[in-house]
């Protein structure tokens, strides 16, 4: 006997044996089939490998950024995903071969500095709408137009990211550093930064490549929602407490 609950008290249903063999029989012989084309792709695209190469010096203020990924990607979410500081992404020239991208900024590198390259969790494959999948992490790297890299580096953690076990957002937390004076907060909505990363999803960012000139800077940690490198959105913020680091 096996009880089930119904809407007028407990019912009990009776099943025999001679009913639920004939089941049994013919659940063991169906065989479960991926669906059509194949199982889903779940497997997010990662970077293989970079040009400059990372901690590289004496790079050309010319030289184009070449990136290669684990997959073909999503061509128009590579720019708004790409940050280059100092110097920014002034209307690059992008040009894509199979799993490479190779990206001709609008304007030389400055010179005698490092240069710092995020491509952040904005990248996607090829899948298509919803169903895309996006960089696990971000990816950053440096190089340098001068004979060394900047000794400067700043790590912390971003403690209210929330983006982990099934709340992800649409968008990226994240940390800039930007210059200004001790006594005046720097507004990020209209100041370029001089470093930019992304926070992971336990909120841990490392900030490296940065000049240790002894000139005040300021870090902040914002909600980039749309990707487009501004805080402008009705979803979008900046920290309200900046960090004033030198």
């Amino acid at each position: 006997m096996i009880p089930r609950r119904g809407g007028s008290g407990v019912q009990r249903l009776r099943v025999t044996a001679a009913r639920v063999l004939p089941l049994l029989v013919l659940m063991g012989c169906a065989r479960p089939l991926p669906p059509p084309g194949g199982p889903p792709d779940t497997t997010p695209p990662w970077v293989t490998a970079v040009s400059p190469e990372s901690l590289a010096v004496g790079v050309a203020t010319d030289a184009p950024l070449v990136v290669t990924f684990s997959e073909k990607i999503d061509r128009a979410s590579l720019e708004p995903s790409l940050w280059v500081n100092p110097g920014g992404v002034t209307k690059p020239k992008i040009h894509f071969s199979g799993n490479t991208a190779t990206v001709r900024l609008g304007a030389p590198l400055p010179d005698s500095s490092t240069i710092g390259v995020l491509l952040t969790t904005g990248i996607r494959d090829r899948r298509g709408g919803i169903r895309a999948n996006r960089m696990a992490r971000p990816y950053r790297w440096i190089f340098s137009t001068g004979d060394s890299i900047w000794p400067g580096r700043i790590t912390g953690i971003v403690e209210t990211v929330g983006r982990g076990s099934g709340t992800q957002r649409r968008g990226q937390v994240l940390v800039a550093l930007y210059p200004g004076e001790a006594d005046t907060v720097p507004d990020p909505t209209t100041t370029t930064p001089v470093a930019v990363t992304e926070a992971l999803a336990s909120g841990d960012f490392d900030l490296a490549g940065l000049a240790a000139d002894g000139h005040r800077r300021w870090l902040f940690a914002m909600f980039d929602a749309d990707g487009n490198h501004e805080i402008s959105g009705p979803r979008e913020f900046a920290s309200a407490r900046p960090e004033s680091v030198s």
